[in-house]
């Protein structure tokens, strides 16, 4: 019986902080973009946005996305970061989008190398196509780079700490039965 508490722990996590989605990554005309992903929290990652965009003067850009689809309807806490090398930052501004509608978070009024940052949600419901973007439009100054942080919902903080004192007080009972 005591072998089953630190399974139910275990559980009780999990099930309060749930990983999101599986999010996919994608490049359009052929971009190097990439991303990385914290390989202890999937909650956590960095878009690379593209380094090899054409030449500005061909009119393309390269947007990096890395997206998943909705499976249950949920608000999102999100923290970032952005970052570019460029003069300015609207040679490679990042965002998010929701159902083919994209929100840039960056000001492209900030000088390169200065790092911006901010907080907000989005609410999603399920079949939702929603992620992040960096967008490159050339290739002389490197590649923007935006740090994503997706924090557990209010909800979930309230079922780790329900379960958390569900499983005290089993301890407790359990001491007392067993005196």
């Amino acid at each position: 019986m005591k072998s089953i508490l630190p399974v139910a722990i275990i559980v009780n996590i999990f099930a309060a902080s749930p990983a999101l989605a599986a999010f996919s990554l994608a490049n359009d005309n052929g971009g190097d973009g990439s991303v990385v992903v914290d390989p202890f929290d999937d909650r956590y990652f960095v878009i690379l946005g593209a380094d090899n965009a054409p030449d500005i003067n061909s009119g393309f850009t390269n947007v990096t996305t890395y997206g998943t689809q909705a499976t249950t309807a949920r608000v999102i806490n999100v923290r970032w970061s952005h970052i570019t090398s460029d003069v300015t930052a609207n040679w490679d501004p990042g965002g998010w989008f929701l159902n083919g509608n994209s929100f840039q978070l960056t000001d492209d009024n900030i000088p390169g190398n200065v790092l911006q940052g901010g907080a907000f949600q989005i609410a999603v419901n399920p079949g939702d196509r929603w992620g992040f973007y960096v967008s490159s439009s050339d290739s002389f100054g490197g590649r923007g780079i935006l740090t994503i942080a997706t924090v557990p919902e209010p909800a979930s903080w309230a079922m780790l700490i329900a379960g958390f004192g569900l499983t005290g007080a089993t301890l407790r009972r359990r001491r007392a039965v067993a005196a």
